[in-house]
């Protein structure tokens, strides 16, 4: 039963996750002014709060996961608080705001220490929904690892795929038709409603469940210690220390270099499309559903024997040279856009075909790059492990 519902917690939680992302950059713009910044601070405190919860679980989850007992309670209170604060959001962001902001402070509202503390403000709201998100995915690995000491962190990996399909529909949802359906306190009400569910879910089925392999798709017992994967530098001999210290240096370039693409694609979709909440979606979207197919395809390539240190470099290059193709297209690319919008009647009802168009010009030249970032992450998984 547990494997069948690990891909189903992911995906919806992958896609509140998005919702809540996309929801938030545009419910942020209300009291910052201004949806450049909203959509950079949102980012930042989402990767940052990640990392934070991904570290934290890291280095204390297992001692706090012992005194729980039951390591599905961790994850089950990991996931029903980032429902319930969402719930609370919205009056949370309204009495900060209200004690902080610039009627309360007497600051102009365009000098930097007014800035500054606005933006302090919003990353403070977010890092209560980033922080736990981090931390769920070890959670759950250190859960499944009690039913499965061979392979708990390696079904959860394999999965990952999963979760980062849930977010690219979270953001097609949120970006094109949740917020404009029903604004913006709905959306985060029905994300919260989904994680608590999972919550609930999760800790009435495998609460006190017996430890034990977990069978593979075909029925087979779990591969046994002595025949588990090989080390991750797929070469039979381990890692040494200068070489794992090589790679967590590359992976937080990588990570700062991800970042900064994110903020840089917003902000050119949106000169591009015109809309920024829909800049934001499409940018959110083509990086996840990259993610999602460039963690496929390196799951394919590891299964096929290659190495993963090899799989690494590969990726990054790949990144690095569809950033300067972009890069030679940015002169192009406007004049592109225009020569596809022109052709289409002014006409209300041919906006969501513009967008369709657009965004999909703007998704080609973007998918490369985020395809090798997702690649890079299927490997850094594997090297964590």
């Amino acid at each position: 039963m547990l494997e069948r519902f690990i891909p189903l917690f992911l995906l919806i939680t992958g896609m509140t996750s998005l919702v809540y992302e996309v929801v938030l950059g545009r419910y942020l713009a209300l009291y910052l002014g201004s949806s450049g910044a909203s959509q950079a601070i949102t980012l930042a405190a989402f990767l940052g709060g990640l990392s934070a919860g991904a570290l934290a679980a890291g280095r204390w989850g297992p001692r706090l996961l012992a005194r729980l007992g039951e390591p599905v309670l961790g994850y089950a209170l990991l996931e029903g608080g980032i429902g319930i604060w969402a719930l609370i959001f919205p009056t949370a962001a309204t009495a900060l705001f209200g004690l902080v902001g610039v009627d309360g402070s007497g600051q102009d509202p365009t000098t930097v220490g007014a800035i500054a503390l606005k933006l302090a403000v919003a990353a403070a709201l977010l890092l209560p929904f980033a922080a736990p998100m981090g931390a769920t995915l070890p959670v759950l690995a250190a859960c499944v690892d009690r039913r499965d000491t061979t392979r708990g962190v390696a079904i959860v990996s394999r999965f990952y795929y999963v979760n980062a399909t849930g977010g690219a529909c979270g953001a097609l949802l949120a970006g094109f038709w949740l917020i404009d359906s029903l604004g913006l306190e709905l959306p985060l009400t029905l994300a919260a409603i989904l994680n608590i569910a999972v919550a609930l879910t999760a800790y009435r089925i495998f609460r006190g469940a017996p430890s034990g392999a977990i069978p593979d798709a075909d029925g087979a017992a779990a591969t046994p210690p002595s025949a588990a994967a090989t080390p991750a530098n797929a070469t039979g001999k381990p890692a040494t220390a200068g070489g794992v210290w090589l790679f967590v240096l590359a992976a937080g370039c990588t990570g700062f270099v991800t970042l900064s693409y994110e903020i840089v694609w917003t902000r050119l979709a949106g000169l591009l499309l015109g809309a920024s909440v829909y800049a934001f979606a499409t940018m959110l979207f083509v990086v996840i559903a990259g993610i999602a197919a460039g963690s496929a395809v390196a799951t394919r390539a590891l299964a096929r024997g290659w190495a993963p240190d090899r799989l690494f470099w590969t990726s990054q290059v790949i990144a690095a040279l569809a950033a300067l193709v972009l890069v030679a297209r940015l002169g192009d690319l406007p004049v592109e856009l225009l020569l596809l919008r022109i052709r289409l009647a002014p006409l209300p009802e041919n906006y969501g075909l513009w967008l369709a168009i657009g965004g999909g010009d703007i998704a080609l030249h973007l998918a490369p790059g985020a395809l090798a970032l997702g690649e890079h992450r299927r490997e850094a998984d594997l090297h964590r492990r």
